[in-house]
């Protein structure tokens, strides 16, 4: 919340309804992000070391029909797929204004599976891939299209964060406020 400028009551919230958790595993302590079945069920997890200069990042169990999400996956007008539980909360908290039915699913990767595509098809739901601005993203993104290119009717678009990815887009929103309030205090007429 403080580092990366996520929103606390989404945070909150997640963390009340079971999706995110915090271990102390050592050597390696981390938040782990749940992945649920359509269902709810959960059969896999993404980790996420808080020393937050580890590349330790494992991805556990099932990642191909199960993943970490922000907001209620089945009854979304649209659905966004990011590549990373940190995109996913940091997208939410950028955009969850313009679209309260959003939901938002971590991939974990540049991969988009085609069972989550598949579920927004059958529900007529918009799909956005918003993986990373980079080559692996782009990639990403292009195997979406390639794999739906024939699915009549499906409301596939892309869209890239401007910075790295959505947690630097969310940092550099913060960063740009408070230049603006620091701007306006010292612009103050007399």
């Amino acid at each position: 919340v403080e580092t990366r400028k996520i929103e606390p009551r989404i945070v909150d919230e997640l963390h009340d309804r079971g999706s995110i958790y915090a271990n102390n595993h050592r050597p390696n302590p981390a938040v782990v992000f749940l992945h649920r079945t359509i269902c709810g069920k959960v059969t896999g997890a993404t980790l996420r070391d808080t020393r937050h200069r580890s590349t330790f990042r494992p991805t556990l169990g099932n990642k191909l029909s199960a993943w970490f999400a922000v907001g209620d996956l089945a009854n979304a007008n649209t659905v966004v797929a990011v590549e990373s539980p940190i995109d996913a909360l940091s997208y939410h908290s950028l955009f969850v204004g313009r679209n309260d039915r959003l939901a938002v699913v971590s991939c974990s990767g540049s991969t988009v599976p085609d069972e989550l595509m598949s579920h927004s098809y059958e529900r007529g739901q918009g799909f956005v891939v918003a993986l990373d601005n980079d080559i692996a993203g782009e990639r990403g993104w292009q195997k979406a299209w390639d794999d739906t290119v024939d699915w009549s009717g499906f409301n596939i678009s892309s869209e890239c964060p401007r910075l790295k990815d959505w947690n630097a887009d969310l940092l550099a929103s913060h960063q740009a406020i408070r230049i603006a309030k620091s701007q306006k205090k010292t612009s103050i007429h007399p």
